[in-house]
Protein backbone atom coordinates (compact mmCIF):
# COMPACT_ATOMS: atom_id res chain seq x y z
CA UNK A 1 0.00 0.00 0.00
CA UNK A 2 2.57 2.36 1.13
CA UNK A 3 4.95 1.45 -2.30
CA UNK A 4 1.59 2.53 -4.32
CA UNK A 5 0.85 5.92 -2.73
CA UNK A 6 4.54 6.57 -2.83
CA UNK A 7 5.02 5.27 -6.86
CA UNK A 8 1.62 7.58 -7.72
CA UNK A 9 3.47 10.93 -6.28
CA UNK A 10 6.69 9.62 -7.90
CA UNK A 11 4.25 9.41 -11.11
CA UNK A 12 2.94 12.56 -10.30
CA UNK A 13 6.20 14.88 -9.71
CA UNK A 14 7.60 12.50 -12.94
CA UNK A 15 4.42 14.11 -15.05
CA UNK A 16 4.48 18.08 -13.84
CA UNK A 17 8.19 18.00 -14.53
CA UNK A 18 7.39 16.83 -18.33
CA UNK A 19 5.15 19.80 -19.05
CA UNK A 20 8.20 21.80 -17.72
CA UNK A 21 10.35 20.66 -20.10
CA UNK A 22 6.95 20.73 -23.45
CA UNK A 23 7.33 23.92 -22.49
CA UNK A 24 11.05 24.77 -22.90
CA UNK A 25 13.69 26.73 -20.78
CA UNK A 26 12.59 28.28 -17.46
CA UNK A 27 14.00 31.25 -16.32
CA UNK A 28 15.11 30.28 -12.70
CA UNK A 29 16.05 33.34 -10.60
CA UNK A 30 17.62 35.24 -12.98
CA UNK A 31 19.59 32.16 -14.46
CA UNK A 32 18.68 29.63 -16.90
CA UNK A 33 18.20 25.98 -15.73
CA UNK A 34 17.00 22.67 -17.28
CA UNK A 35 15.25 20.17 -14.77
CA UNK A 36 15.80 16.44 -14.70
CA UNK A 37 12.51 14.77 -14.53
CA UNK A 38 14.22 11.29 -14.14
CA UNK A 39 16.60 12.44 -12.15
CA UNK A 40 14.15 14.07 -9.73
CA UNK A 41 11.67 10.96 -9.56
CA UNK A 42 15.00 8.70 -8.79
CA UNK A 43 15.97 10.74 -5.55
CA UNK A 44 12.47 10.85 -4.38
CA UNK A 45 11.90 6.99 -4.99
CA UNK A 46 14.98 6.37 -3.20
CA UNK A 47 14.74 8.70 -0.78
CA UNK A 48 11.85 6.89 0.08
CA UNK A 49 13.23 3.46 0.05
CA UNK A 50 15.62 4.71 2.30
CA UNK A 51 13.20 5.91 5.02
CA UNK A 52 11.36 2.54 5.09
CA UNK A 53 14.20 0.37 4.95
CA UNK A 54 15.59 2.30 8.17
CA UNK A 55 12.08 2.89 9.97
CA UNK A 56 11.10 -0.86 9.02
CA UNK A 57 12.99 -2.79 11.87
CA UNK A 58 12.39 -0.09 14.19
CA UNK A 59 9.04 -0.34 13.40
CA UNK A 60 9.19 -4.18 14.27
CA UNK A 61 11.23 -3.92 17.27
CA UNK A 62 8.37 -1.49 18.88
CA UNK A 63 5.83 -4.33 17.68
CA UNK A 64 7.54 -7.15 19.25
CA UNK A 65 8.18 -5.10 22.58
CA UNK A 66 4.17 -4.80 22.59
CA UNK A 67 4.52 -1.13 22.45
CA UNK A 68 1.07 -1.20 20.32
CA UNK A 69 -0.71 -3.35 22.51
CA UNK A 70 -3.37 -2.95 25.01
CA UNK A 71 -4.88 -4.65 27.86
CA UNK A 72 -7.77 -2.74 29.62
CA UNK A 73 -8.25 -2.98 33.28
CA UNK A 74 -11.33 -5.06 33.29
CA UNK A 75 -9.99 -7.59 30.90
CA UNK A 76 -7.00 -8.13 33.20
CA UNK A 77 -9.14 -8.38 36.19
CA UNK A 78 -10.94 -11.49 34.36
CA UNK A 79 -7.91 -12.65 33.41
CA UNK A 80 -6.92 -12.79 36.87
CA UNK A 81 -10.24 -13.99 38.15
CA UNK A 82 -10.53 -17.31 35.50
CA UNK A 83 -6.78 -17.98 36.75
CA UNK A 84 -8.34 -18.41 40.18
CA UNK A 85 -11.23 -20.51 38.98
CA UNK A 86 -9.08 -22.76 37.14
CA UNK A 87 -7.19 -23.64 40.56
CA UNK A 88 -11.05 -23.61 42.68
CA UNK A 89 -10.22 -20.60 44.76
CA UNK A 90 -13.38 -18.17 45.44
CA UNK A 91 -11.90 -15.32 47.26
CA UNK A 92 -11.47 -12.16 45.71
CA UNK A 93 -8.63 -10.08 44.05
CA UNK A 94 -7.49 -6.63 44.20
CA UNK A 95 -5.32 -4.99 41.59
CA UNK A 96 -3.22 -2.68 42.76
CA UNK A 97 -0.68 -2.27 39.46
CA UNK A 98 -0.68 -3.10 36.23
CA UNK A 99 1.90 -2.07 33.88
CA UNK A 100 3.71 -3.19 30.17
CA UNK A 101 6.60 -5.75 30.72
CA UNK A 102 9.10 -4.76 28.25
CA UNK A 103 11.51 -6.99 28.86
CA UNK A 104 10.28 -9.90 28.76
CA UNK A 105 8.93 -8.89 25.39
CA UNK A 106 4.93 -10.77 27.83
CA UNK A 107 2.96 -8.17 27.88
CA UNK A 108 1.64 -6.78 31.38
CA UNK A 109 2.92 -7.56 34.63
CA UNK A 110 -0.51 -7.44 37.19
CA UNK A 111 0.42 -6.75 40.86
CA UNK A 112 -2.80 -7.21 43.52
CA UNK A 113 -3.93 -8.67 46.51
CA UNK A 114 -5.53 -12.17 46.77
CA UNK A 115 -8.29 -12.25 49.81
CA UNK A 116 -10.00 -15.33 51.42
CA UNK A 117 -11.63 -16.29 54.12
CA UNK A 118 -10.70 -19.92 55.49
CA UNK A 119 -12.40 -21.07 58.36
CA UNK A 120 -13.56 -17.84 59.05
CA UNK A 121 -9.97 -15.88 59.00
CA UNK A 122 -9.32 -13.58 56.38
CA UNK A 123 -5.82 -14.67 54.66
CA UNK A 124 -4.25 -12.21 52.05
CA UNK A 125 -1.66 -12.81 49.54
CA UNK A 126 -0.09 -10.60 47.37
CA UNK A 127 0.27 -12.23 43.98
CA UNK A 128 2.05 -11.25 40.49
CA UNK A 129 0.92 -12.51 37.31
CA UNK A 130 1.84 -12.00 33.78
CA UNK A 131 -0.93 -11.26 31.46
CA UNK A 132 0.47 -11.77 27.71
CA UNK A 133 -1.33 -9.71 24.86
CA UNK A 134 -0.94 -10.55 21.21
CA UNK A 135 1.50 -9.17 18.90
CA UNK A 136 0.77 -10.00 14.85
CA UNK A 137 4.03 -11.72 14.95
CA UNK A 138 3.68 -14.39 17.81
CA UNK A 139 3.93 -18.03 17.30
CA UNK A 140 2.43 -18.56 20.90
CA UNK A 141 -1.07 -18.07 19.74
CA UNK A 142 -2.27 -20.57 22.29
CA UNK A 143 -1.14 -18.23 25.23
CA UNK A 144 -2.48 -14.73 23.96
CA UNK A 145 -5.24 -12.98 26.44
CA UNK A 146 -4.03 -15.14 29.34
CA UNK A 147 -2.15 -15.20 32.54
CA UNK A 148 0.72 -17.30 33.38
CA UNK A 149 -1.12 -19.17 35.98
CA UNK A 150 -3.86 -20.04 33.14
CA UNK A 151 -0.78 -21.21 30.70
CA UNK A 152 0.28 -23.13 33.75
CA UNK A 153 -2.45 -25.03 34.36
CA UNK A 154 -3.26 -25.65 30.56
CA UNK A 155 -0.42 -27.47 30.50
CA UNK A 156 -0.35 -29.63 33.39
CA UNK A 157 -3.95 -30.48 32.22
CA UNK A 158 -2.38 -31.79 29.23
CA UNK A 159 0.30 -33.42 30.36
CA UNK A 160 -1.70 -35.09 33.08
CA UNK A 161 -3.87 -36.38 30.28
CA UNK A 162 -1.38 -37.66 28.55
CA UNK A 163 0.15 -39.73 31.53
CA UNK A 164 -3.21 -41.20 32.11
CA UNK A 165 -3.01 -42.49 28.21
Amino acid sequence: MIFIVFGLLTFLILKDLRKEKEKGMREIEGTLKRRNPIGIGCFTLMTTLAVLFILGPIVAMLQMWGVFTNASRSEIEQAVHRSYQNYGLTGQFKLEDYHKDFIDVEGYTIIGTYTENIAGTPYHAKTRFTYYTPTSGSSKKEIDRMTDAEVDFKQNKKSTMLSQN
